[in-house]
């Protein structure tokens, strides 16, 4: 159920929170890597254009980067997710 809705949530709409967060808290691609324990930036870059889905742990990783719920981080998916749970009750 879950991997159908990351399908249907727009790579767009994934990628511009990640950025927008990243933006205001003024760090680079490269700094936001190094705190999710990567060293380069191009995870990063993947994860803003959807090129990859971030894991849970990751999902975290950037609640607490950008002191943002991930519900927030992530809202397209999070609505989703609610909708879905919300129907099946």
């Amino acid at each position: 159920m879950i991997q159908l809705i990351l399908n249907i949530v727009s790579a767009k709409q994934l990628s511009n929170y990640l950025r927008t967060f990243r933006k205001r808290s003024g760090l680079s691609q490269k700094e936001v890597a190094i705190l999710l324990g990567s060293l380069c930036g191009s995870k990063v870059s993947h994860y803003e254009s959807a090129k990859r889905i971030p894991n849970l742990e990751t999902v975290f990783a950037y609640e607490v980067i950008f002191s943002v719920p991930a519900s927030q981080l992530f809202s397209g998916i999070f609505h989703e997710v609610k909708n879905e749970v919300e129907n099946q009750a």
